[in-house]
Order: C-alpha cells, then sequence, then structure tokens
C-alpha cells in the first residue's frame, strides 16, 4: 500500500507539474495569441492609416492634376488676355493719335471759321456802313438842292410870294438856330462813330427847310421893308446864311 500510496503521489505531484507547465504554456501562449492580437491590431491601424493616405494622396494627386490643368487654362487665359491688352493698348494708341488729328482739324476748321466768320460780319458792317452812307449823301444832296434852289430865287428878281412880318422872320431864325443844334449833336455822333448817322441824317433836311424858309421870308420882307438900305442889308444877310448853310450842310457827305 506504501507502494502504491507514493506511486499515486508521485503521479500527482507529476500531474501537478505538468498542470503547472501546461497553464504556464498556456499563459505564455494567451501572452503571444495577445501580443500577436495587439501587432494584428496595430497593422491594421497602420492598413487603414496608410489607406487613409493613400486616398489622401489620391486626391491630392487629383487636385494637383486639376490645379494643374486649372493652371494651364488660366495661363492660357492671360495669354489671351495679354495678348488682347495688348492689342487694346495699340488700338487706344491709335484712336489717341486719331483723335489728335481730328483736335488739330477741328482747331483749323474752328480758325477758319471764326475768320470767315469775322470777314463776313466785317463784310457786312462794311455794306451797312456803305449804305448808310449812302442815305446819308442822298439826303445830303437834297439839302443843297433846297438850299441851292432857295439862293437862286435869292437872285431872281420879282417879288417873294411870302409876305410874312419882321416878327415872323425872327420866329423863323429861332427855328433854324434849333435845327443848327440839332445837326451839330448829330455831326458829333456822326464824327465819334460813322455807323451812328441817323440823328444825323434825320436833321439835315429839317435844317434846309428851315434855312429856304427864312430866306424867302427875309427876302420877302426885305422888298416890302420902307427903308431900301435895310431892306438889302437883310436880303444880304439871307443870301450869307443860305451860302454858310450850303457849305455847312456838304460837311457830313462822305
Amino acid at each position: 500500500m506504501k507502494e502504491v500510496y507514493t506511486t499515486l503521489r508521485e503521479e500527482h505531484i507529476g500531474l501537478l507539474r505538468a498542470k503547472a507547465e501546461i497553464e504556464k504554456q498556456l499563459a505564455s501562449a494567451k501572452m503571444a495569441a495577445e501580443g500577436a492580437e495587439k501587432v494584428r491590431q496595430d497593422l491594421g491601424e497602420q492598413l487603414r492609416q496608410a489607406r487613409e493616405e493613400k486616398r489622401s494622396a489620391e486626391e491630392q494627386l487629383g487636385g494637383l492634376t486639376a490645379r494643374g490643368a486649372e493652371a494651364e487654362a488660366v495661363a492660357r487665359d492671360n495669354h489671351s488676355l495679354r495678348e488682347n491688352v495688348q492689342s487694346l493698348e495699340e488700338r487706344v494708341k491709335e484712336l489717341q493719335a486719331e483723335m489728335a488729328r481730328d483736335r488739330q482739324e477741328q482747331e483749323a476748321a474752328m480758325v477758319a471759321l471764326g475768320e470767315s466768320h469775322s470777314q463776313a460780319q466785317q463784310r457786312m458792317q462794311q455794306q451797312a456802313l456803305a449804305a448808310l452812307l449812302l442815305i446819308l449823301a442822298g439826303v445830303v444832296q437834297e439839302g443843297e438842292a433846297i438850299v441851292g434852289t432857295s439862293l437862286e430865287d435869292m437872285d431872281r428878281p420879282g417879288r417873294q410870294g411870302y409876305m410874312g412880318t419882321p416878327e415872323t422872320l425872327l420866329q423863323q431864325t429861332l427855328v433854324v438856330s434849333q435845327a443848327l443844334d440839332k445837326l451839330k449833336a448829330g455831326f458829333e455822333k456822326f464824327e465819334a462813330n460813322h455807323e451812328d448817322a441817323e440823328q444825323l441824317i434825320s436833321t439835315v433836311c429839317p435844317l434846309a427847310h428851315t434855312v429856304s424858309q427864312v430866306m424867302a421870308a427875309g427876302k420877302g420882307v426885305s422888298q416890302v421893308s420902307p427903308n431900301i438900305e435895310l431892306g438889302e442889308e437883310l436880303a444880304a444877310a439871307c443870301r450869307h446864311l443860305g451860302t454858310e448853310s450850303l457849305a455847312l450842310i456838304k460837311v457830313p457827305a462822305p
């Protein structure tokens, strides 16, 4: 029995040792498995990261490819834009040159037009002045004719139809004096500006008529004067008035 017990005890101890060894091996295997799992997980994570990096790299490569295409398109557009800008700059220079030529032509045309307008205005002024002087010459000729006829009547023998009084003759001399003042004022305006002849034109014939009336009245009064000497002096004075008036009327003639 002792031997059996010893044998069983040794077998039990052997079994315990075998169990411990197996458990040790199992623990080691478990640790190895856990390490392998961890390695597998690490490798899986690395694989996932590698795939992510690959996908990101592919996306970046695609983006770079797209940007490269865009860059090429932009480069082509920039080249076209530069050509267009250069063409526009050349066109602008041409337009500026054309505008400068047009401006010079317009300025020359304006100068020529201004000269033509000035010449036309001068011609119109000269024509108007010539017409005005022609009217004045006609008025002066008419005044000369009126006074000249009265002078001829002074030397013509026979009685004058006018039979006025010395008082009436005196009043007429006042009218002549007023007409002379108007003629003087008109002549001063005409002398200052030959285009301002309206007043002078309007005073020549009235003066000639008043002088003619005074001469006719003076001759008539002198013929009926009881004092022959005074009558002759009056007639001579009237004749002198006519002569001086005729010379005065000729002065404004152009």
